[in-house]
């Protein structure tokens, strides 16, 4: 469950008398990562999911995983070093070739696409597991928990639009500071 959220947006497009944001976007405070999240209802471009880590990106479009690799190896500073008198670079960047000799081989490794097969619907696994559950009295996969957790990060990204502040989930009284 995330422990804060930041939201900010707006009214931009529908000038119809909502009193919704048309673009809302929230940062996420997880206990071991960070999220951000962006709707936007004015613009029909699809939509994505993206994961972004230290060893490549994931993203998920429609029924589409893409994985790109990142080149974990060392790099040397790039941005700030144009701005270093030319000799003070020159040394910087040879002493760092010689310490990661490696460091100078290009990697191309290819992205990795994955599809689900032809004529799976994911709609028919979901009511699956719905109709299984309900012959086993097992609990689903996207059980009250699960809904009720999502719906708390509606909440608190609602709550800091809204109030125009974070938003901090008390997990012991179960409601939102902030």
């Amino acid at each position: 469950m995330a422990k804060r959220a930041q939201s900010m947006g707006g009214l931009f497009h529908f000038k119809d008398g909502r009193d919704f944001p048309d673009l809302i976007e929230t940062f996420y405070d997880y206990p071991n990562f960070r999220m951000y999240l962006r709707c936007n209802l004015n613009n029909d471009q699809g939509d994505y999911i993206g994961f972004y880590g230290s060893k490549g990106t994931l993203t998920l479009q429609g029924q589409t995983l893409t994985y790109t690799p990142q080149d974990t190896r060392p790099q040397p500073e790039s941005y700030s070093i144009f701005g270093w008198p030319a000799k003070l670079r020159d040394q910087y960047l040879a002493q760092f070739a010689a310490e990661h000799p490696l460091s100078n081989i290009k990697m191309n490794e290819p992205a990795e696409v994955f599809t689900p097969p032809d004529g799976y619907s994911d709609l028919v696994d979901h009511e699956a597991n719905f109709f299984n559950a309900v012959r086993s009295r097992k609990k689903v996969v996207e059980n009250e928990e699960f809904g009720n957790n999502a719906a708390i990060g509606c909440h608190l990204a609602n709550h800091s639009y809204f109030k125009e502040t974070a938003a901090v989930w008390d997990p012991a009284g179960k409601k939102i500071k902030g």
